[in-house]
């Protein structure tokens, strides 16, 4: 269901102080093990829906992953429904007829070489957008511009988890600093989420929010530890992060439900949500 929104344009003036910290650097091991590594993704939204096997290459090797092509793949639901993953390229398999239902548990299995890899998932329900504001900050720390501020509804006394990608003119934030997760822990019911990029007139902006299960919550929360610490000069330790996966093999399982908000900024502007 599409919903047309009225946008407010809120002007003020913010003044950040960005915060100083440096780079984690990569960690190099002499005797590398390669490490096993299961990526999928599964929605509401239609399919295909993938999921990527591989190994982990070496630090200094010329490829970034080693593609594994000959697994056996399948996904089942609470309905009883299977499927079997057909293979794509370079250690990418495709479900191109499953059609996920928000409320039901997911079940992946991965068989390799004889051995069987598996994770379990359950679809949340979509994140509700009660409505959201256009903000401009003169000084902030990402700049001058137009900033979009969500509020997201919560009908329920539960926890909810998100994730948040943004694009801008059809060109993805995709970068280390750009993994945005949250929740609603203390909103009582209405979270405020500001997404952390300057817009400017003209600009053609889309924001998918995910709703996630507490474990993929904690999964990319932990992630971002291990990547950048933008609040300090003091680095967090090299580990792998807990996943959902069976058998100490790494990568993720996600699941979860989308709700679209596309728009382009102008004098006036309405949004579309899907």
């Amino acid at each position: 269901m599409k919903k047309h929104i009225n946008i407010i344009w809120i002007f003020t003036v913010t003044l950040l102080i960005p915060a100083c910290y440096e780079p984690l650097e990569k960690d190099l091991y002499e005797d590398y093990q390669p490490r096993l590594v299961i990526e999928g993704k599964i929605s509401d939204q239609a399919p295909p829906f993938s999921v990527k096997v591989s190994y982990s290459a070496p630090p200094d090797s010329t490829v970034d992953f080693i593609p594994i092509n000959e697994a056996l793949i399948r996904i089942r639901d609470d309905s009883g429904y299977v499927e079997t993953a057909e293979w794509s390229t370079n250690g990418t398999y495709v479900f191109n007829n499953l059609e996920a239902v928000y409320g039901y548990n997911y079940y992946l299995s991965v068989q390799i070489e004889g051995k069987i890899y598996k994770a379990e998932e359950l679809l949340p329900v979509p994140p509700i957008v009660d409505t959201f504001l256009i903000q401009y900050k003169s000084d902030a720390i990402d700049g001058k511009g137009y900033y979009f501020k969500l509020l997201l509804k919560n009908e329920t006394e539960s926890v909810k988890y998100y994730k948040a990608e943004v694009s801008k003119n059809d060109s993805l934030f995709n970068g280390y600093d750009d993994l945005l997760v949250f929740d609603d822990s203390y909103s009582q019911g209405m979270l405020e989420w500001t997404a952390p990029y300057a817009f400017a007139k003209g600009d053609s902006v889309t924001i998918k929010l995910h709703s996630l299960s507490e474990n993929m919550y904690k999964y990319y929360y932990d992630l971002t530890r291990q990547t950048a610490n933008v609040f300090s000069n003091i680095q967090p330790p090299g580990l792998n992060p807990e996943n959902n996966l069976t058998n100490e093999c790494l990568g993720y399982f996600q699941a979860s439900s989308i709700t679209r908000i596309d728009t382009v900024l102008s004098n006036v502007s309405t949004a579309t949500i899907e």
